[in-house]
């Protein structure tokens, strides 16, 4: 019956081919002869083909397989010579102009998958049939009994070789190209094949336990490879086809329970079996389905109790398939102009590579940030996992000038989820303040959460520093970084996370002190690479000052305090007297604004009367001389903002 069923598809869907070649070939032949008309009277006029043609080339030519031989019988192999008057069929969707560029998705390629599908419906409906008929074979026997569970799996896998030497032979005798009687039908029967298979080894290990773990990565790996070969011959729809279906089966052969946890290496496998098939044939939208149906397909699993871990390491594994395979490169080399530079400079955008990059880096981030953690070692592994995203783009992405931006993402978002942690009561921040000096057992010490935290941070700068002394360009962007991420982390770690109630103000302003002392480490060996341009060096030295202020403000008295923040300010402009630092002026302005707020506000003018005389002829008089003692540091220097805040 169920062959009976696949050969009633398979011919309805050769005889409609045949009909709608006939049409086409009706349709051309009334166009050509005005088009030829036209031709004899002017010169040729420009198709669509022409623009096509035109259109830049969006992947690095000399940096993937773009001189790979192009294997399909649809496959354009060069311009048509221009004495052939014949008219030049249309290029469909699925297969390009000229295989030596891809097909990158915009809203013109979605009006023609539109009209793709209307026109070659059958294809798809069918593709999808064959494929839900190999899935639910095994259904079937399983409610029915009909076969012990050893054939039932072995029937699935055989029906899939089955479709797949069917769709060879057809592809053989008749090609499988737009302009072939017999288009798509290959593809329809190999796809649906693919799928097939996909079903009996996950069936064997999901559902009867057939098979080991080992044994059904083998199996899976040996059909994903089957699917790349395949794909190379036959074209994008069955690579689609065949990704879509492999995605789709485990969700129907699952069967009851959680998912497991090594569905996320399938899935991830699966990415990497769409990458590197476009890596070779480019199609470009074949990588971009590739990673859409692998992070949905990780949110899936993670919604069906696949485990926070697991999810974690798939998030930071597809990003890194994302950089590596399209360009099949293991040391990223992207050229090219970077996102950021792109849309700021209004340039062009960059390659498709560098895109596809940037778009997984910012999934993957996000995604992780987002994830809802079920304890406090998922919790850690997120801030791990972002830490790994940053140094795959700042380290291992080094001679990769277009993913340089790309850094900023992980840093971007593992400062969020410090704060997001901290408000959201996330399982680590919870656990962290639970454990406060007044709730912790005596004799107990404190956990070290804030401390590795803050460590990360301190690698995040440490490596943005690396790659600001390798990179010429734009070293004074990753100085900025490098002497930004760790302070900023510290700062938000003691508003969001208090760890002075946890392990004390002194340790934690020990904490603050360190940093301070490598940012003075940073700023002398800016200075000595940069000879006469001290901006690097102003960076750091402003960094710098912040986390004295910064640790002085969590041990001190308010006099003190209020006076160690007035000789902060005479350094400054101290500094920028000596070494001409014009961003010294910043942090004097903002010196002399913390200053006002505190004689006024906090602990501001009702502490100044009721403080000793002491206490206050220091903490005013120290803090008017100290603004006069930098009014006149500055004179004579372009520092308008600066002198005027002082005055």
């Amino acid at each position: 019956m169920i062959a009976a069923i696949l050969l009633l598809a398979i011919g309805f869907a050769i005889l409609w081919r045949r009909v709608s070649l006939l049409e086409r070939l009706v349709t051309n032949l009334q166009r050509a002869l005005p088009e030829t008309a036209a031709s004899s009277a002017g010169p040729a006029a420009t198709g669509p083909l022409a623009s096509e043609s035109a259109e830049a080339d969006p992947w690095p030519a000399a940096k993937t397989a773009a001189s790979a031989p192009d294997l399909t019988v649809s496959g354009s192999v060069g311009p048509e010579p221009a004495a052939v008057a014949t008219p030049t069929p249309q290029p469909g969707l699925l297969v390009a102009a000229s295989q030596d560029r891809p097909l990158v998705l915009r809203l013109d390629r979605m009006t023609d998958l539109m009209v793709w599908l209307r026109d070659n419906w059958v294809y798809a409906v069918s593709a999808v049939s064959l494929a839900l008929a190999g899935v639910f074979f095994v259904q079937y026997g399983v409610e029915k009994g009909l076969l012990p569970p050893s054939l039932r799996v072995l029937a699935a896998i055989a029906l899939g070789m089955a479709l797949i030497g069917g769709g060879e032979w057809v592809r053989r005798r008749h090609g499988d190209g737009e302009g072939a009687s017999s288009a798509y039908i290959p593809s329809t029967l190999s796809s649906a094949g693919i799928v097939s298979m996909f079903a009996g080894i996950l069936a064997a290990r999901q559902l009867y336990g057939l098979i080991g773990l080992e044994v059904a990565f083998v199996g899976l790996v040996a059909v994903a490879l089957a699917a790349i070969v395949l794909g190379w011959f036959h074209g994008a729809f069955l690579t689609a086809v065949g990704l879509v279906g492999a995605t789709v089966t485990p969700f129907i052969v699952g069967g009851s329970g959680p998912a497991p946890a090594w569905f996320y290496g399938y899935f991830a496998g699966l990415a990497a079996v769409g990458l590197a098939v476009d890596a070779i044939r480019r199609w470009a939208w074949i990588s971009v389905l590739a990673l859409v149906l692998g992070f949905g397909a990780a949110l899936l699993v993670l919604q069906g109790g696949g485990g926070g871990a697991g999810f974690v390491a798939m998030m930071l594994v597809l990003v890194l398939l994302a950089i590596a395979v399209p360009t099949l490169q293991l040391s990223p080399a992207h050229d090219g102009p970077m996102v950021l530079e792109a849309m700021v400079q209004r340039q062009g955008w960059p390659t498709f590579p560098t895109r596809l990059a940037a778009g997984a880096m910012l999934a993957g981030a996000v995604l992780l940030v987002a994830l809802q953690v079920s304890g406090p070692v998922e919790n850690a592994l997120v801030y791990l996992a972002l830490t790994g995203l940053l140094l795959a783009a700042a380290l291992w992405g080094r001679n990769a000038r277009a993913l340089s931006d790309l850094a900023l993402i992980p840093a971007g978002m593992f400062l969020i989820a410090l704060v997001r942690d901290a408000v959201a009561a996330s399982p680590l921040a919870q656990d962290y303040a639970l454990q406060t000096i007044g709730l912790r057992a005596p004799e107990t010490a404190a956990p070290a959460t804030a401390s590795w935290l803050l460590g990360v941070a301190v690698v995040m700068s440490l490596v943005a520093a690396y790659r600001s002394f390798r990179d010429a360009q734009y070293k004074a962007l990753w100085a900025l970084a490098a002497v930004l991420i760790a302070p900023v982390a510290g700062l938000l770690l003691e508003v969001f996370w208090l760890p002075s109630t946890v392990i004390g103000p002194y340790p934690w302003a020990l904490h603050a002190a360190g940093l301070a002392a490598l940012m003075v480490v940073l700023a002398e060996r800016f200075a000595r690479a940069d000879g006469t341009d001290h901006r690097r060096a102003a960076y750091a030295t402003l960094s710098a000052l912040s986390m004295l202020a910064f640790a002085v403000a969590l041990i001190l008295s308010s006099a003190a305090l209020t006076l160690a923040l007035a000789v902060l300010v005479v350094v400054a402009a101290a500094l920028d007297k000596q070494f001409r630092l014009p961003e010294m002026g910043l942090f004097v302005q903002a010196g002399v604004v913390v200053l006002g707020y505190r004689l006024t506000i906090d602990p501001g003018l009702d502490w100044g009367f009721a403080a000793a005389l002491v206490q206050i002829v220091l903490a005013y008089g120290g803090a008017i001389a100290a603004m006069v003692g930098a009014l006149l540091l500055l004179r004579g220097l372009p520092r308008l903002g600066a002198q005027v805040v002082l005055e």
